[in-house]
């Protein structure tokens, strides 16, 4: 069972951004979070904004769950490239994430 504050981010991420994947990773979804330990997700979206403004998007989307997040908003492309570099936010989301959304 997915934890109600996942479910909540999720669901506002999705709604926001109408993403073609959400992937919990980092402590949360490796099982050693810290009660204090933030919540790293990983979103592709179709988009053309620039990095910065889709990272700010996220943030409006979400900005009233209250518990420490790191959310990184990646074009399918982007998501497609950076899964093969040996190090990274996108390659720990690949082999460790879990996935907690993926559109029709």
């Amino acid at each position: 069972m997915v934890n109600p504050t996942v479910e909540l981010l999720r669901d506002r991420l999705v709604a926001a951004l109408a993403p073609r994947r959400i992937i919990l990773f980092g402590s949360r979804a490796r099982g050693t979070a810290q009660p204090d330990s933030d919540y790293d997700i990983l979103v592709v979206a179709d988009t053309d904004l620039p990095f910065e403004d889709r990272g700010v998007a996220a943030r409006r989307a979400v900005r009233d769950v209250r518990v420490s997040k790191d959310i990184v908003v990646v074009t399918p492309d982007e998501f497609r490239k950076y899964s093969t570099w040996l190090t990274g936010v996108v390659r720990d989301a690949v082999e460790h994430g879990e996935v907690l959304y993926e559109a029709a």
